[in-house]
């Protein structure tokens, strides 16, 4: 495999994650568990639904909370807190490939944190 190729790969995943704790302190023991910081998020990107930040070693990080009930428009509800895991966006339109991270991610989160972990895998797409 050229470094060529892994250049043009989108690395992304989904964490499905049980609510044992508060967002703020799931945010927190992320934090510890990934060495990056957590922050709430201000700007709205997610509208509805309250969130906490962070970027490092090449990744962007989402922690989504659950929206209000009158605002909750998603197709399978649940209580779980998700994680959404991206390649950093720099160069984001040179990606060809999209690799699946969900699985790894679940499994380092929940072996460091103790946290209920799900990997929340979606199609490929390329």
């Amino acid at each position: 495999m050229s470094d060529g190729w892994l250049r043009t790969c989108h690395l992304c995943g989904t964490v499905d994650i049980e609510p044992h704790h508060s967002l703020e302190e799931t945010a927190e023991r992320l934090s510890l568990a990934l060495n990056l910081s957590f922050d709430e998020e201000q700007t709205g990107k997610y509208e509805e639904y309250p969130a906490y930040v962070a970027e490092g070693a090449g990744f962007e990080f989402a922690l989504l909370g659950t929206p209000l009930p009158e605002y909750d428009i998603r197709e399978h509800k649940s209580p779980n807190f998700q994680l959404m895991i991206s390649s950093s966006s720099e160069g984001s339109g040179e990606f060809g490939h999209s690799v699946e991270v969900s699985a790894f991610f679940a499994r380092f989160i929940q072996a460091r944190t103790g946290l209920s972990c799900e990997a929340l895998e979606f199609p490929a797409t390329s």
